[in-house]
């Protein structure tokens, strides 16, 4: 499911003012696949997103979204890199399933191994969103 991914993209700061602008951008472009309780959901699971404080400190700093890394000679887009104030870097990758796989888990190390490759951090932090009912961050 794009939906979630594309609204999180479309947020200019992860606030609560920033929905309405969000919510616009995703009935825009999916709103001929939606209905009005699935983009309940989405705007839902967002909410409990942005009020995540685990969320909001791996957010902290310069945001890159949909940030595109070439790396072993395959451009990879990671949905969200931040530079952190203190220099670091974070890395989330957002996944709809609650589910892992072997695929997204390779999938975040090669985002991993290329942070580390182009900027010389030694470990930057790195994990998925899984946007259900709650939040999960691993």
């Amino acid at each position: 499911m794009l939906m979630p991914h594309y609204f999180l993209e479309m947020m200019s700061e992860f606030t609560k003012d920033s929905l309405p602008n969000a919510t616009d951008m995703m009935r825009n472009k999916y709103g001929f696949s939606l209905e009005e309780n699935e983009v309940d959901d989405i705007i839902q699971r967002v909410e409990n997103l942005i009020q995540n404080r685990e969320f909001l400190e791996l957010t902290k700093g310069k945001q890159y979204k949909e940030k595109g890394l070439r790396y072993k000679n395959t451009l990879r887009y990671l949905d969200l890199l931040i530079q952190t104030d203190t220099g670091g870097w974070n890395i989330i990758d957002y996944k709809s399933s609650m589910r892992y796989s072997d695929k997204h888990i390779k999938q975040v190390i090669s985002y991993i191994n290329a942070v580390r490759l182009i900027t010389g951090e030694e470990q930057p932090n790195a994990g998925t969103l899984r946007l259900g009912e709650t939040v999960k961050l691993g």
